[in-house]
């Protein structure tokens, strides 16, 4: 099967400890320059993201908020998926002292200790709202907005079909980017759980194994073609 896009996760896929791989992003590069359509997928808010990663223009779209907003660096257009964070689920947090507290145009995060706090808060306002994890993170957001709900809209934009398309990510919430994809690549920091959900592993951790990726990618007419190095799920 032959791949037009690649979705990829940022942290502790394409970057270690919030810092982009350069190895990976050559490779990435090297994809668009074939005719490439690449996609970031990515927990983090816009503005947080841009703090870390100012190489956005070489993606097609970024897809942040774990698939709650939409937005094109090359016009710098932005759309919103999700509908904010209701008031009431707020003011119920704070109350219960959930910090550190993380509000974005649609998600809220906070991390592991808080889990509890959070589904009960859901709970007793009875929100449509889900909470998903991202290994010692946590994101509550409407239910129906994940990772491959964001990419579908991405691919709706781009013309594609999941098929088109190889996932590459670490954690919990990469496993909705993995459904929507027609193959994917946990790498190989990613916990046994999380790789059960890809097609493949990789041998490299982090960018090491998005550069061997888009390595093998670019270097065959059709995935998977004959013996390689990605571990096959």
């Amino acid at each position: 099967m032959s791949f037009l896009a690649i979705a990829t996760d940022y942290d502790e896929t394409l970057a270690c400890r919030a810092r982009a791989d350069l190895h990976a992003l050559n490779a990435l590069q090297r994809w668009r320059t074939t005719g490439g359509r690449l996609v970031l997928v990515t927990g983090r808010l816009l503005e947080d993201l841009r703090r870390v990663f100012s190489h956005w223009e070489m993606f097609d779209y970024i897809v942040a908020e774990n698939g709650a907003v939409l937005y094109r660096p090359e016009t710098a257009e932005e759309k919103l998926l999700g509908g904010p964070p209701p008031a009431s689920f707020l003011a119920r947090l704070y109350r219960l002292r959930v910090e550190p507290l993380s509000v974005g145009r649609c998600i809220v995060a906070t991390e592991d200790p808080h889990e509890s706090a959070m589904r009960e808060a859901i709970m007793e306002l009875q929100l449509d709202w889900h909470v998903v994890r991202n290994r010692e993170s946590l994101m509550a957001m409407p239910k129906g907005v994940d990772k491959g709900s964001g990419l579908s809209a991405a691919l709706g934009e781009l013309r594609l079909e999941p098929k088109d398309v190889f996932g590459i990510g670490d954690a919990e919430n990469d496993v909705a980017l993995f459904k929507r994809c027609g193959s994917s690549a946990a790498v190989a920091n990613a916990g046994p759980e999380i790789q059960q959900h890809a097609t493949f592993v990789t041998r490299g951790a982090c960018g090491a194994g998005v550069a061997e990726v888009v390595h093998l990618l670019l270097s065959q007419e059709s995935w998977p073609a004959g013996p390689h190095p990605l571990v096959v799920r």
